[in-house]
């Protein structure tokens, strides 16, 4: 009977409140296992696990009268050498803690983690091994070995983070990962995977969280770059296991449509959210220290900093990592004006509730939301819910519209798209798309696509008054021009888009994304007479995104209603550190993270 278990193991001197117990099992126990020849009688075992990691024991129980006959610890505390923060933050100096309570004596092992090292054979099958051995006293104090594909530190390392961020997400949040897998093998702990390539010896600079099915449980990665270890920067860890907390507590994908096209607002606040559970754990809004540079670009002090002014939509880039410090930039704000306590509780309530986030405009429409609703429950004060909404609003957040306004000279980055997501489901495909106001005495104006990458083939698509669509058979535009992997389209007063005074949008079209993800340059640039009469009446308001019936041209598109592939599984840790004109170039080798490892990466057996 629950309540009288309950009853006789809170009366046991077990040192904690039982807090769950796991269903019990009949067996024989020894009365007395100290007697030469114990008397056997029937008994429940039960294991009981308190709030924090490190209380769970087994407990014997009488069947007869439920008086405790024996109470084995479940948890096995050993040492080790961990960076607090990372090589670069620690200088290279690493601590000994106490690592978090292991329930499988030897190994990196928890309630909430099984730690091991990916060996990798010549077909992408991972085999996990433990790389991470104690001494002889049981600890694991192993020096780093940052070029190493067989580096034990990095176990201990991804253990101990890992641990920590559990144990404070169960401790303000009552989030505890669950498997989502049905049947015998579920085991509600989750892999993490160390010193992973995908191929032998062949370096794998990211990290990725891989999301689990009704046959599988999600797990984590950590590549070996070939010259340190993901696993060796806290940020990193905290940064994945903030996708498993996304990925249990809402339905947010990797992209949406909408009439503008297919974009990928939605992995923008999945990667920002991540990257503030990362900070907010650091106290720090620089991400990844140790990964400075690694894009290639070198001009941050870390991967990302949130502590910035990015807003949509002047700052969007079309990648959802890059887009994404957006997000987790209004977080970081209020976090400095309103505390950790709060804004922490204000970002996991909204992600809760937001259900499948269809653009950055609505995650910051239901962070607002969420503010009102802790304002009614006495967690923000009438005066911080007022300033959630002011600080959402200073980022573009409460009226975020994916198109980004170019100032006549000036150039901008951008993303073509995920083929793994989007490759397959024709052209239609436009992140960003883009607006350029013309003067009054305007005689052209031109729109520019510089190549950032080896690969790509563009289209330019321009429309008069209001936004190109994008959207299956909604697709509408004035003029549609072919340009290569680079090229420039005039327009001037025999173009449908061209008039003085009004706005052009353009959207730019991967024609081979199917072939994979390229990034690029866009400028806008506008030639003018300088006739000093030239005037323009008072504006009227911007026609925004068109309706579906709105006249114009069309081109060949999928069908409306067709099937959409579901989100990936996995998603990657890097991302361009600026935003510079040059960053296109300098991402190439980078905005494919976690694509290329999807295609090739078997599930650990």
């Amino acid at each position: 009977e629950p309540a009288r278990l309950r009853a006789a193991l809170e009366a046991a001197p077990l040192g904690f409140v039982a807090a769950r117990i796991e269903p019990s099992e009949p067996v024989l126990a020894a009365t007395d296992p100290f007697e030469e020849r114990p008397r056997l009688e029937p008994a429940y075992r039960v294991v009981v696990r308190g709030r924090a990691l490190h209380e769970a024991a087994s407990v014997l129980l009488a069947a007869a009268d439920l008086r405790v006959l024996r109470v084995d610890d479940l948890a096995h505390d050993a040492r080790g050498l961990i960076f607090e923060r990372n090589t670069v933050s620690d200088m290279g100096m690493t601590t000994e803690v106490e690592l978090p309570a292991q329930s499988v004596p030897a190994t990196l092992t928890s309630t909430a983690f099984t730690v091991r090292s990916c060996v990798v054979s010549a077909d992408g099958a991972c085999t996990p091994i433990a790389r991470a051995v104690p001494d002889a006293d049981g600890n694991f104090l192993l020096a780093p070995e940052p070029s190493s594909f067989e580096d034990g530190f990095t176990e201990v390392m991804a253990f101990h983070h890992a641990s920590l961020a559990a144990d404070r997400l169960e401790r303000d949040h009552g989030f505890r990962w669950r498997c989502p897998a049905e049947g015998p093998a579920r085991n509600n702990s989750m892999q993490i995977l160390t010193n992973y390539t995908d191929s032998p010896g062949r370096a794998y600079a990211n990290a990725a969280y891989v999301g689990g099915s009704r046959s599988s449980c999600g797990y984590l990665l950590f590549g070996q770059s070939g010259s340190q270890d993901f696993a060796s920067d806290a940020d990193v860890v905290y940064h994945e296991l903030g996708h498993a907390v996304t990925d249990q507590i809402s339905t947010i994908v990797g992209f949406a449509v909408d009439l503008l096209g297919m974009h990928y607002d939605p992995l923008a606040v999945n990667e920002g959210t991540s990257d503030y559970w990362a900070a907010t754990i650091q106290g720090d809004p620089r991400v990844g220290e140790s990964l400075a540079g690694i894009d290639g670009i070198g001009r941050s002090a870390a991967l990302r900093d949130l502590d910035g002014a990015l807003r949509c939509p002047d700052d969007l880039f079309g990648e959802g990592h890059f887009d994404g410090r957006i997000w987790a930039g209004a977080f970081w704000d209020l976090r400095t004006e309103l505390g950790a306590e709060k804004v922490d509780a204000l970002l996991f309530t909204t992600i809760a509730s937001i259900g499948s986030a269809s653009s950055l405009r609505a995650a910051g429409e239901s962070a607002a939301e969420t503010a009102d609703s802790l304002v009614a429950m006495g967690t923000l004060t009438a005066a911080e819910g007022v300033r959630v909404r002011e600080v959402l609003s200073e980022r573009g957040l409460l009226d975020c519209r994916r198109v980004t306004p170019l100032a006549a000279g000036e150039q901008r980055g951008a993303f073509s798209g995920i083929a793994l997501l989007t490759g397959g489901l024709g052209n239609d495909v436009a992140p960003i798309h883009y607006s350029l106001t013309l003067p009054a005495d305007a005689e052209s104006a031109t729109f520019e696509i510089m190549p950032g990458t080896l690969t790509g083939q563009y289209a330019v698509l321009a429309r008069g008054g209001s936004s190109v669509s994008m959207r299956g058979s909604s697709v509408r535009f004035d003029q549609r021009d072919e340009v290569g992997r680079s090229g420039a389209v005039t327009y001037r007063a025999s173009s449908r888009a061209f008039a003085p005074c009004s706005t052009i949008y353009f959207a730019v079209e991967s024609m081979d994304l199917d072939r994979g993800e390229n990034l690029f340059l866009v400028r806008g640039s506008v030639a003018r007479s300088g006739d000093p009469a030239a005037r323009c009446p008072a504006p009227e308001p911007d026609a925004g995104p068109p309706a579906a019936a709105a006249p114009g041209g069309a081109s060949a598109s999928p069908a409306a209603g067709a099937s959409l592939p579901p989100a990936p599984a996995g998603c990657g840790c890097r991302v361009p550190a600026a935003s510079e004109p040059t960053a296109p170039a300098a991402l190439a080798a980078v905005a494919m993270f976690a694509l290329r490892a999807r295609r090739r990466r078997r599930a650990p057996s």
